[in-house]
Order: C-alpha cells, then sequence, then structure tokens
C-alpha cells in the first residue's frame, strides 16, 4: 500500500493514544495492517486469527507452538467488540500487550522496516510542507503582480487625463481668437491677443511686434 494512502481515523487515533504510540509508529504498524488487510483478507479491516498471525511474523516476531497458544488468548482479550476478528485499534492494543509481558522482541530487519516507513512518512510531511510554502509564495507573487498592473493602470489613466485636459485648454485657446495679421492699409496702433501660457506662441507675436514697429519708423 502507498504511505500517501494510509491515514488514520478518531477511533484509530484513540488507540494509538492509549497504547503510547506516537503518529508514526501506528501509521508504520497500519501499513502492515492495511497490506495484509487488502492482499491476503478481504479487506474490509476485520482480520481473521490467522492473517494476524502472518502480521505479527512480518513484524520480524518469531514464534513456537507454545507462543502461537499465549498469541491466541491475548487475541481473544483484545478483541473488545468480541467479533472474532481483529480491527486495526485491537492490532495496535495486540502489540501493545506483546510488548508489555516481554512476549516478542521485533528483529532487526522488522525493526529497520518500521524506522524506513516512518521516515517515509516524514519525507511525505516535509514535501507537503515545502508545497504549501511555494503555493503560498506564488500566490503572493501573483498579488504583487496584480498590484503592480493596478498601479501602472491608475499612472496610464492620470496621464491620459491630464493629457486631455491639456488638449481642451488648447481648443480653447484657439476659439478665443489668436494673433491678428497687420493690415497695412490700417491706420493706428495695432493690437496684438497673446495666447496665454504658450512661450512659443508670444515669441512668435514678439517678431511680428517689432517688424510692425520698424515699418512704422520707415514711414
Amino acid at each position: 500500500m502507498n504511505l500517501d494512502d494510509i491515514e488514520l481515523d478518531e477511533e484509530e487515533m484513540e488507540a494509538m493514544e492509549k497504547c503510547g504510540y506516537s503518529t508514526e509508529e501506528a501509521l508504520a504498524f497500519k501499513g502492515v495492517y492495511s497490506h495484509y488487510d487488502n492482499n491476503f483478507g478481504k479487506g474490509d479491516g476485520c482480520c481473521s486469527v490467522p492473517l494476524v498471525k502472518s502480521m505479527v511474523r512480518a513484524l520480524g516476531i518469531q514464534m513456537k507452538k507454545k507462543d502461537e497458544e499465549t498469541l491466541a488468548v491475548l487475541l481473544e482479550e483484545c478483541d473488545e467488540n468480541k467479533d472474532g476478528s481483529t480491527q486495526f485499534p485491537e492490532f495496535l492494543l495486540l502489540i501493545k500487550k506483546m510488548q508489555e509481558i516481554n512476549f516478542c522482541q521485533m528483529n532487526e530487519a522488522a525493526a529497520e522496516r518500521v524506522e524506513s516507513e516512518k521516515k517515509a512518512i516524514e519525507r511525505k510531511e516535509k514535501a507537503e510542507q515545502r508545497k504549501k510554502k511555494e503555493k503560498e509564495a506564488h500566490r503572493a507573487s501573483l498579488v504583487a503582480m496584480e498590484e503592480d498592473k493596478a498601479a501602472i493602470e491608475a499612472v496610464a489613466k492620470e496621464a491620459e487625463a491630464k493629457k486631455k485636459a491639456k488638449g481642451d485648454d488648447d481648443d480653447s485657446d484657439e476659439e478665443g481668437g489668436g494673433l491678428k495679421e497687420y493690415d497695412p492699409k490700417t491706420d493706428g496702433p495695432y493690437q496684438f491677443f497673446y495666447w496665454k501660457n504658450h512661450k512659443a506662441q508670444m515669441d512668435g507675436m514678439q517678431a511680428v511686434w517689432d517688424d510692425y514697429k520698424k515699418k512704422v519708423k520707415a514711414r
């Protein structure tokens, strides 16, 4: 069974705490239990006595005939609902009782297997935490990009508004009249009308005025 699929329900968590096992240890035991239940049992979470004996052996526990008799007694004690089968919480209780009476000692290979599954679970948890952090960083990056985009759009709108306002002012100046051209047939002083705030236009009008004064002096 894939370790990613192994989870503990509320009843199993309660049994884990009752037996004094850590979450990693309980998940490692459930990995063995689920493997035998799904591949050699009915897959319904109710394992027969012979199947439980196979699980015990899978944990590296070598039993003699008298040990099997003791195991049968322990199984009966751990069968809390008295249905003749062993659910995972009862399996945890069985392992705990076996350890308490020094019924068995797991061999080195079994200990390595449990440790290996514990490390695999730890790696999975770290990978999930890393993915979570990456998602949070990506989400923050997207938010920052949206904020930058909004700021750029706001600046662009402001610039467009200023440009439009300037264009309206220019149109108003043109509609109000500009510089009247010099008419040599007209006597008397010549009036100039200046466009406000347009230096280039004012410079041009100044040149026309200077030219006019020269013509007056030349008369």
